[in-house]
């Protein structure tokens, strides 16, 4: 199991703690950490709008990732090391392509 990062207060609010979460498509199983885009064309202006927007959101990640992954080959195959060597692999790659730009 994934996991992720404790709930906390999104910076400047005084609300309540926000749950870290992931943002995927119908395949992915709705639970507390997941995002997901509702099913259906018949939906309210309010269902609609967030489905859009958790779909664009989507988008701009899988293309965020195109772009590592196309300078980076190393994401093109299965990363076979352990969970914490692969997010330091990220981590540089993330850092290094800012760097370039």
């Amino acid at each position: 199991m994934l996991e992720l990062l404790s709930e906390r207060r999104l910076a400047g609010t005084e609300g309540l703690d926000v749950p870290n979460v992931l943002v995927g498509d119908e395949e992915f199983a709705l639970n507390r950490n997941t995002l997901r885009p509702f099913r259906g064309s018949n939906l309210s202006v309010y269902n609609n709008l967030y489905k859009y927007r958790l779909c664009r959101a989507r988008s701009y990640v899988e293309f965020a990732f195109g772009i590592l992954s196309n300078k980076w080959r190393t994401f093109q195959r299965l990363l076979n090391v352990n969970p914490a060597f692969a997010m330091d692999i990220v981590n540089a790659c993330v850092f290094l392509h800012s760097f370039f730009l």
